[in-house]
C-alpha cells in the first residue's frame, strides 16, 4: 500500500486530475486547502500579523490531494495522469508529488452495488459481425507487430538541433515524443514545426514572403525563438497498445498529425503508429484472426 500526496498548485487542473484518477480506479481521494510557508510569511506581514480569519481561506490556492493506493502498478499510472496535466512538477509553481509507504489500513475499500452505467461498462463488447467492424477493431499492438517503427525520445531541455539529429536517426518516426526524467510522455514534437524553425534561420525571407496575415507573422516571431525541445512541444496526443484500430485513426485526422506515440499505463513510451502501418496490417498477406474472412 501506498500513500500518494500531491500538492496542487494550479486548482484548474484538479476537476481533470479527479476524474482520471476515478478512471483508473484510484479507491478515493481526500482534498485540503493548503497554503506554502514562505507565501504564508509574506501574507502574514502584509497584513501585520493580526488577522486569521476568513482571509487565510480566500489566499489558501493550493490544494493538498490524499490517496492510499493498494499496488505500485496503481499507484505509477496516477502519478503518470498527474504528471501529463500539470506538465512536470520540476517547473515553477506546478506543486509537489512524493510517495509514503503505509504498513495498514482500514476503510480504504467500501462496498456498494455497482450503478447501470457501471455494469453496462463492464459488460463484454459484442463481437465484431462485419469485416469492416473487424478491421475497425484490430489492437494497436498488432499494428506495432506487422510494422515496427522506433519512436524518436527526446528530453524538454534538448536543444532543438539535437532533436533533428535524433529524428533524422529515426526517420520513419515524423514527431519527436518529449519525455521527462522518469520517461513519462508529456509532449510532442513534428517534424515539419521542426524542419520550418531551423529553417527559418537560414531562409528567413522565403518564410516572410509567405505571410500575409498579422497571425502568421506573429506565429512565426514566436517560432524564432524557440530554443530547446520544450520551447516547442505541443500537448502530447497518444494511444495505448490495446486502443483499437479505430481510435488512433480518429486521432491522427483530428489532430491532423503524421503519427502517434504508444504509450503503455503509466505513459512511457514503446511505439510509433502512422497510417503506413495501419496500412501495411490491412493489405497483409497474412491477416490477422480477427480479419480472416469467416464461412
Amino acid at each position: 500500500m501506498y500513500l500518494l500526496l500531491v500538492v496542487l498548485e494550479d486548482v484548474d487542473i484538479l476537476p481533470k486530475l479527479l476524474e482520471r484518477w476515478h478512471a483508473i480506479g484510484i479507491p478515493g481521494t481526500t482534498i485540503v486547502r493548503s497554503m506554502g510557508g514562505y507565501h504564508a510569511m509574506s501574507w502574514l506581514e502584509r497584513l501585520g500579523l493580526t488577522v486569521l480569519g476568513r482571509e487565510v481561506e480566500e489566499e489558501t490556492q493550493q490544494r493538498l490531494l490524499i490517496s492510499v493506493i493498494p499496488d505500485e502498478e496503481l499507484l505509477e499510472q496516477a502519478i503518470a495522469e498527474a504528471e501529463q496535466l500539470v506538465g512536470s512538477f520540476d517547473r515553477p509553481h506546478s506543486g509537489i508529488l512524493f510517495v509514503l509507504p503505509v504498513l495498514r489500513t482500514l476503510g480504504v475499500h467500501k462496498r456498494r452495488p455497482p450503478s447501470p452505467e457501471e455494469l453496462a461498462a463492464t459488460a463484454p463488447a459484442p463481437p465484431p459481425t462485419t469485416e469492416r467492424e473487424r478491421i475497425r477493431c484490430i489492437p494497436v499492438s498488432q499494428v506495432l507487430a506487422m510494422r515496427p517503427i522506433q519512436p524518436a525520445i527526446v528530453h524538454p531541455d534538448d536543444s532543438l538541433m539535437s532533436v533533428a539529429q535524433e529524428m533524422v536517426r529515426h526517420p520513419d518516426a515524423r514527431l519527436a515524443c518529449v519525455v521527462n526524467e522518469e520517461g513519462r510522455l508529456i509532449g510532442i514534437i513534428r517534424a515539419q514545426l521542426l524542419a520550418s524553425e531551423l529553417l527559418m534561420h537560414i531562409m528567413p525571407e522565403e518564410f516572410l514572403q509567405q505571410m500575409s496575415e498579422l497571425e502568421e507573422v506573429l506565429e512565426y516571431a514566436s517560432l524564432f525563438k524557440a530554443r530547446s525541445a520544450g520551447d516547442l512541444m505541443e500537448e502530447p496526443i497518444f494511444v495505448h497498445a490495446s486502443d483499437p484500430l479505430r481510435e488512433a485513426f480518429a486521432k491522427l485526422h483530428k489532430h491532423k498529425l503524421p503519427g502517434l506515440p504508444v504509450v503503455d499505463q503509466t505513459r512511457h513510451v514503446i511505439g510509433y503508429v502512422d497510417t503506413l502501418n495501419m496500412l501495411a496490417l490491412v493489405t497483409a498477406g497474412e491477416l490477422p484472426p480477427c480479419l480472416e474472412k469467416r464461412p
